[in-house]
């Protein structure tokens, strides 16, 4: 969200202002900012003439996704990284539960209460040698654009997804193995 401010004798002298200002112009023609409100305020200077006071709000909605779509997106940019690596049903069942375990605690980490992520992933699932994971609290997908593991000859991989209490908000827990 962004906001520009102006204030002027006449309220085409504080549109021109704005639209003269490389700054505020940009924000009034960004194509990515889709929402905007206008609040036009009237005042007096010291001498008693009208002081026009303008302020603009952009922004751009947040599209609330649901669960279903959410994990879906993920688990194709997992599929795109992962190297030919496959979902382990077990290791997703075990970030599920890690990623419900952050939305009871209301934090984001690999240690929690109840353990160690990795810890418990290795005693739980056999054969793995060298595990990386990462943990988010999201509101969007627009991370899936940067997010990548380190190069690795990644056999298996787990996600879990849980809502948290905000609409459109998700606990996420992504794991690696060799």
């Amino acid at each position: 969200m962004t906001e520009n401010l102006a204030q002027n004798a006449t309220l085409t002298e504080a549109i021109d202002k704005l639209m003269e200002s490389p700054a505020h112009r940009g924000n009034i023609l960004d194509p990515e900012l889709t929402d905007f409100g206008v609040g036009i305020a009237i005042k007096k200077d010291e001498s008693g003439a009208p002081l026009f006071i303008v302020t603009q709000n952009f922004g751009k909605r947040i599209t609330v996704i649901d669960e279903k779509s959410f994990l879906k997106a993920i688990q194709a940019r997992v599929g795109e990284v992962a190297n030919g690596a496959a979902e382990n049903g077990a290791m997703s069942s075990l970030a599920r539960a890690h990623s419900q375990q952050m939305k009871s605690e209301n934090r984001t980490n690999v240690n929690l209460a109840y353990g160690n992520l990795f810890t418990i992933i290795k005693g739980k699932v056999s054969g793995l040698s060298s595990l990386w994971g990462q943990v988010f609290r999201l509101k969007d997908l627009s991370f899936l654009k940067e997010f990548s593991p380190p190069v690795k000859n990644w056999r298996q991989y787990g996600v879990g997804l849980e809502p948290g209490a905000a609409p459109g908000e998700f606990f996420i827990t992504i794991v690696f193995a060799e």
